[in-house]
């Protein structure tokens, strides 16, 4: 919200309760409907206490203006508590988590898609062509494409990862963007994704990653070459009761 002079003002962003109820009206304003399907929180702003947010996101949806609500760019011990806290009072809970994910950038998968999986929360990735990296146009010792992403940094491992996916898209006929996009869309937890486009082409070359299925071989190529250090208490504990290197001795009980 912007006062007379143009400037932000206190209740102006973030996600508190003022500004959450003032930008949706103004949302529906701006899109000429009484309502949306999904709202979704943008990003965790540190300061809104899950008791005010998760309130308000219920009263949007009992008011009408959005059938259900979700989140995005939020750590997850935040969207647990969150929802926990609206389980618990009977309100609305979020239904989807919207994060960065593509092969040059594996995080998610340490906590927030686990965290969606056990939530039974719909998991949608955005930047899934690491914002051009892996689109082709950026291949070690090679000037970028015409048309690339400006002020992309490749790095060695990028550089790697760009390669194997050249070259599964060679070996099966399909552009790199549409190998990376088959990818993701084959990784557990994952319901959909978001395209981040520009043109007709580019919206029909990602569509067409619907067409066809990476084999079992190829997708082990690709989760070798992004392979990415999952960190603690994973790397001490495993990811399941079946990595758990402490409960090897147990294997019988389960």
């Amino acid at each position: 919200m912007k006062n007379a002079s143009g400037q932000y003002t206190i209740n102006g962003a973030g996600n508190g309760r003022k500004h959450a109820l003032s930008a949706l009206d103004d949302s529906l304003r701006r899109l000429q409907t009484h309502y949306v399907d999904i709202l979704y929180v943008h990003f965790h702003d540190f300061t809104t206490r899950p008791q005010e947010l998760m309130r308000t996101l219920d009263d949007i949806v009992r008011s009408g203006k959005a059938r259900f609500v979700a989140v995005s760019d939020t750590p997850a011990w935040e969207v647990s508590r969150s929802n926990m806290l609206a389980e618990l009072r009977g309100w609305s809970e979020f239904i989807c988590y919207q994060g960065r994910y593509h092969l040059g950038e594996r995080d998610v998968e340490r906590e927030i898609i686990p965290m969606c999986r056990e939530l039974e929360m719909g998991f949608v990735p955005w930047a899934v062509l690491g914002q051009g990296k892996f689109t082709g146009k950026f291949q070690r010792n090679r000037k970028p494409i015409e048309g690339g992403r400006q002020g992309v940094k490749m790095t060695e491992k990028d550089y790697d990862i760009a390669e194997v996916v050249i070259g599964i898209a060679e070996e099966i006929g399909r552009s790199p963007s549409q190998v990376c996009t088959n990818w993701v869309l084959q990784q557990p937890g994952v319901t959909s994704t978001l395209l981040g486009v520009r043109t007709v082409d580019q919206l029909e070359d990602n569509l067409r990653s619907l067409e066809f299925t990476l084999t079992q071989e190829q997708v082990l190529r690709l989760n070798a070459v992004s392979a990415f250090e999952p960190g603690f208490p994973h790397n001490f504990i495993g990811t399941s009761y079946r990595s758990n290197p402490w409960l090897k001795d147990a294997g019988t009980l389960w």
